[in-house]
């Protein structure tokens, strides 16, 4: 099953590239039109198909639904539209809905905000792998209170009610690659690598084996990349506290590593993530790793 915001993404992105399908898509009602109206506007939209809301009822509708398209459904199911027209014209309400619950409820994860900030990601890797991997991370935290919410196990179980424009079994892994990526310019990211491959394995270790033992490697390569990080910044800083006691006051003596209360704040992490993977058991394989 498709979302409708995986639909409208299509659309939108049809409309844009070519002008025949603006023509043909003509009078069709798109996120970007809701997103373009005020929040009165917005509320008057859906006052003409019947349906009165307020901050309050909407907040409440929110927490008891994953996406604007689950709470539109159910209204347009109650109503009935003639011809083509009025068909077109009932997109408001979830168009309405969408823009709505991200205005008013943005620490509310929708599914329409999830695929949104996905996409974001792909578009910002051309600018940069550190920029894509910041809102990744974002979206990953999303997928976290949404599994929550629902109460949800699986990553199959997730994708069949989420339907987004790229599944979470795809896009899960395209963020352990980028978090990998970035991790060479930052271990900041190899620290947030390994969290999500802990998570993952915590939550999915039974989806899928291929997928499991995938994740398994990504977290050994993860905490030996962050080891080795570890043990080269020591080794310039030992090299420097050397400088200092040769050289004294001259300029070379003032060569330093950077942020010192970065680089014990980066240390203090990692150290106690190496610490933490070398006494777990089920981490064996990286204790072989590092010595």
């Amino acid at each position: 099953m498709i979302s409708w915001v995986a639909m409208n993404r299509i659309v939108e992105r049809e409309r844009a590239a070519d002008p025949a399908h603006r023509s043909r898509a003509a009078g069709k009602v798109l996120r970007s039109d809701a997103n373009g109206l005020t929040d009165g506007e917005l509320l008057a939209k859906l006052s003409s198909f019947g349906i009165v809301l307020d901050r309050p009822s909407l907040e409440r509708l929110c927490d008891q639904a994953l996406s604007a398209e689950e709470i539109a459904q159910p209204l347009l199911h109650q109503r009935t539209f003639h011809g083509r027209h009025e068909r077109m014209e009932s997109d408001w309400i979830w168009g309405s809905l969408s823009a709505l619950w991200q205005r008013w409820f943005p620490d509310k994860p929708s599914f329409e905000a999830l695929d949104d900030k996905m996409q974001a990601g792909y578009e910002l890797q051309t600018s940069g792998t550190v920029a894509a991997c910041r809102v990744w991370l974002e979206a990953w935290s999303d997928v976290l209170h949404i599994l929550d919410k629902a109460g949800m196990q699986s990553i199959e179980e997730f994708d069949a009610r989420f339907g987004g424009t790229q599944s979470l079994f795809n896009w899960i892994q395209d963020l352990e690659d980028e978090l990998l990526h970035a991790g060479s310019k930052d271990p900041q990211f190899l620290i947030a690598r390994i969290a999500l491959c802990e998570e993952a394995l915590r939550r999915f270790g039974t989806d899928d084996q291929l997928t499991t033992e995938n994740r398994r490697r990504a977290l050994a390569e993860s905490y030996f990349g962050l080891a080795r990080r570890i043990r080269r910044r020591r080794s310039i800083v030992a090299g420097c506290i050397g400088i200092r006691a040769g050289v004294g006051a001259g300029s070379i003596g003032r060569i330093t590593t950077g942020s010192s209360a970065r680089n014990r704040a980066i240390g203090g992490v990692a150290n106690r993530s190496l610490t933490s993977a070398m006494e777990s058991p089920s981490r064996r394989i990286f204790k072989t790793q590092v010595p």
